[in-house]
């Protein structure tokens, strides 16, 4: 479900759609009657058979658009969790920030046992990088 289209696959579904129509149209007519304008019939008959080819389209669509919602809400209901200092005995899901070695990590993936943020970008993103002390850190309030 996660795959995008691309431009070509929306051509070539538009391409597949007009020959299921001809299709239909040879075998309920003869060639002589597809040259000439099309009659009452046939309109209606085209207008029948690209309802049922956009009905379809719309339920395949509207399947993905349940699915989207449902992980949509999923994600929203789950929020940001803060992990705390990363701790190598820990493990940690999916969207959970841990701070290592000064730093701020997000889990891009659930996170097993002993995966280091900073040895795994494929696990853990970077989403504040540690400073350095200034020279005046010293003299701020605490």
């Amino acid at each position: 479900m996660g795959s995008k289209k691309r431009p070509q696959d929306d051509e070539q579904e538009f391409i597949d759609d007009v020959d299921e129509v001809y299709d239909l149209l040879v075998k309920t007519h003869d060639f002589k009657d597809i040259t000439k304008p099309p009659t009452t019939r046939m309109t209606f008959q085209l207008l029948a058979q690209f309802h049922v080819i956009m009905r379809d389209k719309c339920e395949r669509l509207e399947a993905r658009l349940d699915h989207v919602e449902q992980q949509t809400a999923a994600l929203e209901k789950s929020g940001i969790k803060y992990g705390g200092v990363y701790q190598r005995a820990n493990t940690y899901s999916r969207g959970t920030i841990v701070t290592h070695l000064g730093s701020a990590w997000i889990a891009l993936k659930d996170a097993d046992v002993g995966v280091v943020p900073q040895d795994s970008p494929d696990i853990w993103q970077l989403a504040i990088k540690r400073g350095r002390d200034g020279k005046d850190a010293s003299r701020l309030p605490r």
